[in-house]
């Protein structure tokens, strides 16, 4: 199953929350080689010099989220949403989180959320299509893949979307 997590872009990084301390590129590097306790730990540490930081609370929950502590992830995903109501990427990687969980009307809301403000970003089409085809909601299903497709007709998980409209009938 995709669920895009890295591929929402929806807004250039703010000056303001960059972390001077420690390179926040090491602590990221971390978590894409597997190595997640560390990764863990150095977010938790970036956290604590620097509370008010949703993007660093975002990657936080994707760390414990890799490393299949997914309850622990949703408590940080809403955190990042508190500290910034309108990020789509702690949105969508909470919708994932909620969608591990069975929690697929909860899922397709945060999908639905980006989908409204960033129509733009393919990834959040696939993965509120996904939701859709769990719900059995094929027609939706169909045209969010569809659309997904229409955005990036060449990304990685292309081939893959058009197997899956091909089981649909799209």
């Amino acid at each position: 199953m995709l669920l895009h997590r890295g591929r929402l872009r929806a807004e250039p990084p703010r000056a303001s929350r960059k972390v001077s301390d420690n390179c926040l590129s090491d602590r990221l590097a971390a978590g894409r080689e597997r190595q997640f306790g560390p990764a863990i730990e150095q977010f938790r540490e970036v956290l604590r010099t620097k509370p008010a930081y949703a993007e660093a609370d975002n990657n936080l929950g994707n760390a414990l989220s890799d490393e299949g502590r997914t309850d622990e992830a949703i408590v940080v995903y809403r955190q990042a949403l508190k500290l910034d109501p309108a990020y789509p990427q702690a949105h969508n990687d909470l919708g994932n989180a909620l969608q591990l969980q069975g929690k697929l009307d909860e899922a397709a809301s945060r999908y639905v959320y980006v989908a409204a403000r960033r129509p733009e970003i393919a990834g959040i089409h696939s993965n509120l299509g996904i939701v859709l085809q769990a719900q059995g909601k094929l027609e939706a299903a169909v045209a969010s893949f569809e659309r997904a497709l229409k955005l990036s007709p060449n990304s990685e998980h292309a081939q893959e979307i058009k197997q899956i409209l091909g089981t649909l009938g799209g």
